[in-house]
């Protein structure tokens, strides 16, 4: 048998503690890029002595996190509504950061979830291509932490 790799039925609950208190679910997803993407995170180092003893050591890792989105979508207004109110401005002054856990629910019933992090990056505003459609929004996140369910 083979292997169902289908993102279909991706949702994505996000929870920031100041905006979204309560959770929004995310679905509408991006059709020109990738819809959530995780860039690989380096956990350990390494580097030779003088005299070419190898040494080893483990470091942190900040957990990168995009979601990209449909343009104009509710997902889209949600998540930009989430950039503002966590962007300083001098107008706005220093702004309190809302803490954002992340639980993605893919179809295979596989549940990971993201916590502690924070929105770092996201369009400043709608832009669009040649041929006149708006493109898809990217919204870039940093968790601190990662826990994954499989299921039974």
């Amino acid at each position: 048998m083979s292997d169902n790799i289908s993102l279909f039925g991706l949702q994505v609950r996000l929870q920031a503690s100041l905006t979204f208190p309560a959770g929004i679910t995310l679905s509408a997803w991006a059709d020109d890029q990738p819809p959530l993407e995780s860039a690989d995170i380096q956990v350990a180092d390494s580097a030779m002595g003088p005299n070419g003893n190898l040494v080893i050591w483990q470091k942190p890792a900040v957990i990168p996190v995009t979601l990209s989105v449909i343009p104009n979508s509710e997902d889209d207004r949600n998540l930009t509504l989430l950039l503002e109110a966590n962007r300083i401005s001098k107008n706005k002054g220093l702004v309190p950061l809302d803490i954002i856990t992340a639980v993605g629910v893919y179809q295979d019933g596989r549940t990971i979830t993201l916590s502690q992090g924070i929105i770092m990056s996201g369009p400043a505003a709608p832009s669009g291509s040649q041929d006149g459609r708006l493109n898809s929004r990217r919204f870039g996140f940093s968790f601190e932490d990662k826990t994954e369910t499989q299921p039974a």
